[in-house]
């Protein structure tokens, strides 16, 4: 009991540093795997590892944008795990695995599932599920790659059997469209934007009354804006003005000007401009 305790002591206190990658790739990374949503609010997830070094234990807070409510009490070990005898989660979404016996994990295979709960009503966003806060490779001002975001708080370490963190370490974080599955043999995430394309899509319904959906697709990440004009090129309305990951994302116009005003009948362009990429199209507003 006194190694447990002193083990587990010695791993809070070495867990309880930020980490980053620096401006290289990492070289140790766990991640979603696996996705199952049937669309009714409860969701299924696999996460995995790449390891290059010998890990004797892990800790990371899970984030999904305050979206999904986890179930601590649901996590099932893999089988690459049957040896580490203290693995948990807490109610708040912390993750911490390790072995007394100094049991580490090498290469790649499954970590662990985990099941949670979430309301129906967000079924077609786009979350970020990540294990970071403000990571952005620990370089003030350098565009990030690994992280995407502004400061170098990854809020994830490895440790090695000296209960020494290793270096090169990352959660590599995953988008879910909330109501859909995913499945990938490798990393589910955004981070290969080779697989977006940029696109507008034809907004549902259409004619509308008074609400309707725009959908669009981001092949990179960066600014994106989708602003609304009447027929005679005025702005009528700003939907989104700031940063987009890549990916499909969904937004809904309300029929409201930017004033809160309700606006007429008649026919209106949505128009998105992200980095290099713009395109417009049309739609009918009917009363």
């Amino acid at each position: 009991m006194h190694i447990i305790i002193l083990f587990f002591f010695y791993f809070s206190c070495l867990f309880s540093f930020n980490k980053t990658c620096g401006d290289v790739d990492c070289l140790n990374t766990i991640f979603i795997s696996s996705i199952v949503d049937n669309g009714d609010g409860n969701i299924h997830l696999v996460f995995s590892y790449d390891f290059q070094d010998e890990v004797a234990g892990f800790q990371f807070n899970l984030l999904s944008e305050d979206v999904i409510s986890f179930d601590p009490n649901s996590i099932i070990l893999s089988s690459d795990l049957s040896n580490w005898n203290y693995t948990t989660m807490n109610a708040d979404g912390m993750v911490l695995g390790f072995d007394v016996n100094l049991s580490t994990l090498t290469g790649a295979g499954e970590l662990f599932t985990i099941q949670g709960i979430y309301d129906i009503s967000h079924i077609g966003s786009s979350i970020i599920i990540d294990a970071s806060e403000d990571c952005g490779n620990g370089i003030e001002g350098a565009s990030s790659i690994v992280c995407r975001k502004e400061n170098g708080d990854t809020r994830m370490v490895l440790s090695n059997i000296d209960a020494e963190m290793i270096e090169l370490s990352h959660f590599h974080e995953a988008t879910w469209i909330v109501g859909s599955s995913s499945e990938s043999p490798g990393h589910l995430s955004n981070e290969d934007s080779d697989v977006y394309a940029y696109q507008l899509f034809s907004n549902y319904p259409n004619p509308f009354n008074p609400s309707t959906s725009i959908v669009y697709s981001i092949g990179n990440a960066g600014p994106v804006s989708i602003v609304i004009y009447d027929m005679q090129g005025r702005e009528v309305r700003t939907l989104v003005s700031g940063h987009a990951l890549p990916g499909e994302h969904r937004v809904v116009w309300d029929s409201l000007s930017n004033n809160g005003v309700s606006v007429s009948a008649g026919i209106y362009v949505y128009a998105i401009t992200s980095n290099d990429f713009s395109a417009s199209r049309k739609m009918l507003l009917l009363k």
